[in-house]
């Protein structure tokens, strides 16, 4: 009785997948393609020049920073 039953589902089963299977069997596979010839390499674009600063580096604005703050310290020992 059980495989009597189960005869309709697996009719229904194989006619969903009937496309999907013969599709698969006329797909042309990358194996049976010939070789295609390697793509060129790519040449890189030459480089910008690079534009001047429009600021000094870090090292010496830190520099002009510590030395203007030596400079503007008050005396440790005030005139009385």
């Amino acid at each position: 009785i059980h495989s009597l039953s189960s005869a309709p589902l697996l009719l229904l089963a194989l006619l969903c997948l009937a496309p999907i299977l013969l599709s698969n069997l006329f797909l042309p596979t990358t194996m049976s393609a010939p070789a295609a010839a390697a793509p060129a390499k790519k040449v890189p674009k030459p480089k910008k020049p690079a534009k001047p600063k429009s600021h000094p580096s870090y090292t010496d604005m830190i520099n002009a920073a510590i030395a203007g703050l030596k400079s503007a310290k008050a005396p440790a020992v005030r005139p009385s």
